[in-house]
């Protein structure tokens, strides 16, 4: 036999033996020891005095407290709803077992629960799902008080930077995904809020009458009036611009003179449109068609067209420096309707705003437009000062301070029989009876202190009390002290 057949048969049995001794291995090894696992358990209260729910933990052989490895212990749940107590169980199992989520797990079922629940609009998703994915790309699964202003700050800092609004608005997506998270028991802690970033207060202002005037008419020689409708419609709407863009032919009922606006932040609502606004929009046969469609690309018109026909437009007329812009035109039907006594409900149902706080700060920065008049008619209504009081009136040059004036009758007085008029308000108008029994004495302390200071003080209260009373005991004891 040759030495090269020698080698094959060689090589071939040591091929056979690995493979007979992994066989033999295979059916011999003895099963996998299983992982050492906590098991945590919840029950409900005990005895008379029980309030809340107990926590019981059954630790894996030497783990478990010092000194009592593996023996089992209990906790308070700090709840006494049982349910409750049970996810804060399996929440703590997780956790101890090292099964906790990480917060891109948590995120994507955040956003597949409001996919699936359907009360969020499919735009508010996409900007949650934007600004979750900005937050995972920083965050790790620990989640700490350490960790999320690490995040804070590299969101302020790594391009592309973010303002400080839309920072706060990203953490409190996250912040709501981590507590919905905490409310299904797949995390224990609550959410590390941070300090919100101080956001500068904007510049913006509503759009006064002249300055929304001069635009549409400068409208009407630009484009070939093309954009007209549009910017007429969302002033005389106050409405979004993109709730204006999407609008469709199905949403306009000429007849009734309202608009469907469908396409918002929060529901969908109709409103009525003055009939100037109506004539001058397009009508079509298809009820899908668009309103307002871009010529050449088609489709409905968009945000960035809209800001870009604004600012060529103000950059003309020498606008463009003003802290004006598209949506100042929903500011300005704001403040309007405010200024004219609108209630805020309904101004709010116009709209389509859930927050009081909202609604009123579009009226921020506006224009002093009717604040005179405001302020005459409230003058009106409240009692004049001394020196523009007539002869003979209250607090007048010819009024007697020995009338008689009730507190009552003046100011009024609190459930406790307190007059509701403060020292000050009773000094400025010369009438000490004004006062009540106990701010009479503590005024007459203060008289004494004056009147021992020397005699100018004397004079200048004397002068100011105009009650006779007052000023024969004010007299009397300067006399005393000059004695």
């Amino acid at each position: 036999m040759s030495d090269d057949l020698l080698a094959a048969a060689a090589a071939a049995l040591e091929q056979a033996a690995i493979a007979i001794r992994a066989e033999l291995d295979a059916r011999c090894r003895l099963p996998a020891v299983a992982k050492k696992r906590w098991r945590v358990t919840a029950r409900a209260p005990k005895g008379r005095d029980g309030k809340n729910c107990q926590l019981r933990f059954f630790p894996p052989p030497g783990e478990g407290r010092p000194g009592k490895e593996g023996k089992p212990f209990q906790q308070s749940a700090g709840t006494p709803d049982l349910e409750e107590a049970k996810r804060i169980a399996q929440a703590q199992e997780r956790e101890l077992n090292g099964e906790c989520l990480p917060f891109a797990e948590i995120a994507r079922r955040y956003l597949l629960f409001l996919c699936s629940d359907g009360g969020t609009r499919p735009g508010t998703v996409v900007t949650y799902r934007r600004g979750l994915d900005r937050v995972i790309r920083h965050l790790d699964s620990q989640v700490t008080k350490e960790t999320v202003l690490g995040l804070q700050d590299a969101m302020r800092v790594e391009p592309p930077q973010l303002a400080p609004v839309t920072i706060n608005a990203y953490l409190g997506t996250a912040a709501r995904a981590w507590e919905w998270a905490r409310d299904r028991g797949l995390v224990t802690a609550s959410w590390p809020a941070p300090k919100s970033l101080t956001v500068q207060e904007t510049k913006l202002r509503p759009c006064t009458h002249e300055e929304t005037a001069t635009f549409l008419n400068a409208l009407l020689a630009y484009a070939d009036g093309r954009h007209y409708p549009f910017f007429v419609l969302l002033a005389d709407l106050g409405s979004r611009v993109t709730e204006t863009c999407m609008l469709r032919e199905r949403d306009i009922d000429r007849q009734k003179g309202t608009i469907t606006l469908r396409v918002t932040k929060t529901e969908s609502r109709t409103v009525f449109a003055s009939p100037g606004a109506l004539e001058l929009l397009p009508e079509g046969d298809d009820p899908d068609a668009w309103v307002f469609e871009r010529p050449r690309a088609g489709g409905p018109y968009n945000r960035f067209g809209v800001y870009s026909v604004w600012h060529k437009v103000t950059k003309k007329l020498g606008m463009h420096e003003l802290p004006i812009c598209p949506h100042s035109l929903r500011k300005s039907w704001i403040t309007d309707s405010l200024m004219e006594g609108v209630p805020i409900a309904q101004s709010m149902r116009h709209t389509g705003h859930r927050s009081i706080r909202t609604h009123l700060a579009y009226q921020r920065n506006a224009p002093d437009r009717g604040m005179a008049e405001v302020a005459a008619t409230v003058r009106s209504a409240r009692p004049r000062l001394p020196h523009e009081t007539p002869t003979g009136v209250w607090g007048g040059p010819g009024y007697s301070p020995l009338q008689p004036i009730h507190r009552e009758e003046a100011h009024g007085v609190t459930n406790s029989g307190r007059s509701r008029t403060p020292r000050r308000q009773g000094i400025t108008h010369h009438d000490l009876r004004l006062f009540t029994p106990p701010q009479e004495a503590s005024l007459r302390k203060t008289l004494v202190r004056l009147v021992l200071r020397g005699g100018d003080e004397s004079a200048a209260v004397v002068a100011l009390a105009r009650d006779e009373i007052l000023q024969r005991f004010v007299v009397d004891l300067d006399q005393r002290s000059t004695n």
